[in-house]
C-alpha cells in the first residue's frame, strides 16, 4: 500500500508540474506577445495625389472593401452595397476555414478615427491593432508590409477620407490554441522605400499581385501555410450557397492560363462582372467588381508576372455543386 501511495504522490506531483509548465508557457505567450514595438510617431499630410492613389489601391488593387463592407450576395459577384464601404461586420467562420469566428473591422473614421497615423501604419505593416491586439492574418498585413512607403501612406490618407459609418462590430472568437498562436505572428517590419519601376513589368506585376493577395486565394494551403511548389495552382475551396467554388490555376501550365494571351487575360476583367459568376450563374468570392477598375497596364503587368511563375499541372473544376437537401457531401 505504501508503494501505491508513493506512486500516487509521484503521479500527482508530475501532473502538478505539467500544469505549472503549461500554465507558465501560456502565461508567457499571453504576456510577452505580440512582440511588436510601439507605433511610430507619424503625421501624414493628406494631398489630392495621395488620396487618388489610395483610392485606386483600396478600390481596385488591395480591394479592402471586399472584406470591410457589406456585399449583396443576391448577385453572383457580390457587389458592395452602396453606403456600406468600410463599415465592417462581415463574419468569417469555420465554414470559411477560420478556427473560430472573426469580423471585418469598421475602418471608416467612425471605427478608426481615434487611431493615430502611426497606429494605422503599424496595423498595416506589423499586424497589431491600436490596443496591441494581434490581428488575425486573414487581414493580409504580411502582404501589405511589402507595399512601398508611398502606397501605404496613400492607403491611410484614403481610409481617413471614407464617409464615417457608425457600426459596432462584434468581438472575434478564436478557438484554442489559435487564440494564442495568433499572438506570435505579428512582427516589426520595414516596408520598401519604393515600388518597382512600371517599366520592369514582371517585377511590378509581382508587386501588384502581392498587394492584391492573389497567391493567398489561388494557392493550396496546409495549416495556414502555402504548400511549397504549388503557388498559384488554384484549388482553394470557397463555400457558397450554390456549392463550393474552387480558385483557378493561374500558372502558365496548359491546365492554367498557359494558352491565354494577354488580350484574353485583360478581357477577363475589362468586360466586367458578366465574365465571372454572373455568366456562370453562381456566387464567386473573387472581387471582380474591384479588379474590373484596375488599369490595363497594371493588369498586363500581373499577367507578365504570372507567366513567369513555375507552371503547375492541375486541372481545377470551377464548382463542386452543393449536395441535395438531406444529403451530405463526402
Amino acid at each position: 500500500m505504501r508503494i501505491v501511495k508513493i506512486l500516487g504522490l509521484c503521479l500527482a506531483a508530475l501532473v502538478f508540474l505539467l500544469v505549472v509548465v503549461v500554465c507558465g508557457g501560456l502565461g508567457y505567450l499571453w504576456l510577452h506577445f505580440p512582440q511588436v514595438g510601439p507605433a511610430p510617431a507619424l503625421s501624414i499630410t493628406p494631398t489630392t495625389a495621395l488620396r487618388e492613389r489610395g483610392a485606386y489601391l483600396y478600390e481596385h488593387v488591395t480591394a479592402c472593401g471586399a472584406c470591410h463592407s457589406q456585399r449583396d450576395w443576391s448577385s453572383p459577384v457580390g457587389p458592395v452595397i452602396p453606403g456600406t464601404n468600410g463599415m465592417g461586420g462581415e463574419a468569417f467562420t469555420q465554414a470559411d476555414g477560420i478556427p473560430g469566428t472573426i469580423y471585418a473591422a469598421n475602418i471608416t473614421p467612425s471605427g478608426i478615427g481615434a487611431w493615430s497615423d502611426g497606429e494605422l501604419w503599424r496595423s498595416l505593416v506589423c499586424g497589431v491593432a491600436r490596443d496591441g491586439t494581434a490581428l488575425f492574418p486573414m487581414m493580409p498585413y504580411g502582404r501589405y508590409r511589402q507595399l512601398s512607403v508611398d502606397d501605404l501612406t496613400a492607403l491611410i490618407v484614403y481610409v481617413r477620407s471614407l464617409a464615417p459609418i457608425a457600426h459596432a462590430v462584434p468581438s472575434r472568437h478564436l478557438l484554442f490554441p489559435m487564440n494564442l498562436i495568433v499572438r506570435t505572428i505579428p512582427k516589426d517590419a520595414a516596408p520598401p522605400a519604393s515600388a518597382p519601376e512600371r517599366s520592369a513589368s514582371v517585377a511590378y506585376g509581382h508587386y501588384l499581385a502581392n498587394a492584391a493577395a492573389c497567391e493567398d486565394c489561388h494557392s493550396p494551403m496546409s495549416h495556414g501555410t502555402l504548400v511549397p511548389g504549388r503557388e498559384f495552382s488554384g484549388g482553394t475551396p470557397f463555400v457558397t450557397q450554390h456549392g463550393t467554388v474552387l480558385s483557378a490555376n493561374l500558372t502558365p501550365d496548359a491546365s492554367g492560363i498557359g494558352t491565354w494571351t494577354k488580350a484574353t487575360f485583360l478581357a477577363r476583367f475589362s468586360t466586367g462582372p458578366e465574365v465571372s459568376g454572373a455568366a456562370l450563374g453562381f456566387d464567386t468570392p473573387m472581387p471582380w467588381m474591384a479588379y474590373h477598375g484596375m488599369s490595363s497596364e497594371d493588369l498586363g503587368a500581373i499577367y507578365d508576372y504570372l507567366r513567369s511563375v513555375a507552371p503547375v499541372a492541375q486541372t481545377v473544376p470551377v464548382l463542386l455543386p452543393a449536395a441535395p437537401a438531406g444529403q451530405s457531401g463526402q
